[in-house]
């Protein structure tokens, strides 16, 4: 088994970190590029440029000659992401191409992928010192028509709005996407400054993972990727500890015909704590797989639900329960789903239960080295966390977890925010059930 923590790291002449994962299980080279910035208002600025970068650079000014360069690499996959992980957002360049050493009589593969990838981040396709405007003006309309299609997947949309509810005020309440008012309003010259600063100022991780000598690698992107910037930004630690002082209702109607029920809970537990692992298994046990409680009991046994499940964010500390369930079903289901957390905290565990779920967790973990992409989203939240475990020891963490871990671990998650997207005409009736809700919910 290839274990995460098998990174080697070195510091590039900038101070950024390139972090290099030597493996001979893929014939291929993966390199992501990182970049590190504190969600606010500039995330629409930062879901925007790199859409326009995609689209070409100054030696590849179209997607033609991009794919066309791509496939003499063969086939090399260049891209983009957005991210979020707790109060920050994270800017993702990634090119995957194969490894020299499979390609016989062919040299010089990586090398080529190396500088076409700095050309795409570093050397964009400009007129008047701005982004070419048909560019700009062409993936401003794609984002704008992006997030505004958001509304019309509704789980998706209820999810976002529980969480700007239950976030106001918190860096975590905006969206890596960004936001459509904000980008109604953002001019070309405006994001062209913006991805200069983004560059001069953003720290970076440079993750590459493949067959490769990470001396050779270190050497070659320091000098790729090592000028001098300034980082002036300091990524902030995430707020974990906010208290819920009462619990939040929101009750909103739309077109739909099944009701949308997104529960936001405070777990105050992160990959940086030691009781992570417990979390995980509480979070398994109520509600994340197939076999867990809710899925049995809110929706098989009483038939409350179309669809129910749980699920956390390592980094934030939060549990989403996300159920699709009849407005007149609102207080009921929500106490059926608030019983179960309660059966799991008073210690109503079945063997068979413990087993399925722990040989679940198990079985995940034992396929992030399957993956380079796993491996190094894997490592990358570790680096966060600055809290680092094998594959191996992760597993040996969760076998070693019992039943009072996961009491205790279940124990400090704190229901936060209800948000109930439903059918219209059907919100008065749901908030006169409020009263019908456990009082210690």
């Amino acid at each position: 088994m290839s274990s995460v923590t098998n990174f080697q790291k070195f510091t590039l002449d900038n101070k950024d970190n390139l972090y290099v994962f030597p493996t001979d299980k893929f014939k291929t080279v993966h390199v992501i590029l990182l970049f590190h910035r504190n969600l606010g208002r500039e995330a629409t600025l930062n879901a925007l440029f790199p859409n326009i970068l995609e689209r070409g650079c100054g030696k590849y000014p179209n997607m033609p000659s991009i794919a066309k360069f791509q496939e003499s690499l063969f086939n090399a996959d260049f891209c983009t992401d957005i991210l979020k992980y707790g109060d920050r957002q994270i800017v993702c360049f990634q090119l995957s191409l194969v490894n020299d050493r499979f390609l016989p009589g062919k040299k010089g593969n990586f090398n080529k992928g190396m500088d076409f990838l700095k050309k795409m981040i570093y050397e964009p396709l400009t007129k008047n010192g701005i982004f070419l405007q048909d560019y700009f003006e062409q993936e401003k309309t794609n984002q704008l028509n992006y997030l505004q299609s958001i509304i019309n997947e509704k789980i998706q949309y209820a999810n976002k709005r529980c969480i700007e509810e239950m976030c106001k005020g918190e860096a975590y309440g905006y969206s890596e996407d960004g936001d459509i008012e904000e980008l109604k309003k953002i001019s070309n010259s405006e994001t062209f400054g913006h991805y200069e600063e983004f560059l001069r100022e953003t720290p970076c991780d440079i993750i590459v993972l493949g067959q490769v000598e990470p001396g050779k690698i270190y050497s070659r992107f320091n000098r790729l990727f090592g000028a001098k910037k300034n980082h002036a930004i300091t990524i902030s630690p995430t707020l974990v500890d906010k208290k819920v002082e009462k619990l939040n209702i929101v009750i909103e109607e739309d077109d739909v015909e099944q009701g949308k029920l997104v529960m936001g809970l405070r777990t105050y537990t992160t990959y940086g704590d030691d009781g992570i692992f417990a979390l995980i298994f509480f979070n398994n046990l109520l509600g994340g797989t197939p076999n867990a409680r809710l899925f049995k009991q809110v929706r098989e046994q009483n038939g409350m639900a179309y669809y129910v499940s749980s699920g956390i964010e390592h980094t934030k500390g939060i549990m989403k329960i996300n159920a699709g369930i009849n407005a007149e079903n609102f207080s009921k289901a929500i106490n059926l789903i608030i019983e179960q957390k309660e059966s799991i905290l008073s210690g109503n565990i079945s063997e068979e239960e413990w087993k399925v779920s722990s040989s679940i967790i198990i079985n995940n973990l034992k396929t992030i080295g399957d993956s380079p992409s796993a491996i190094a989203h894997t490592y990358m939240e570790q680096l966060i966390h600055n809290k680092f475990y094998s594959e191996q020891d992760m597993i040996d963490r969760i076998l070693s977890v019992s039943k009072n871990d996961v009491i205790e671990a279940g124990k400090k998650v704190k229901l936060d925010t209800i948000y109930f997207l439903v059918p219209k005409g059907a919100k008065d009736k749901c908030y006169e059930k409020v009263a019908e809700l456990h009082r210690d919910i």
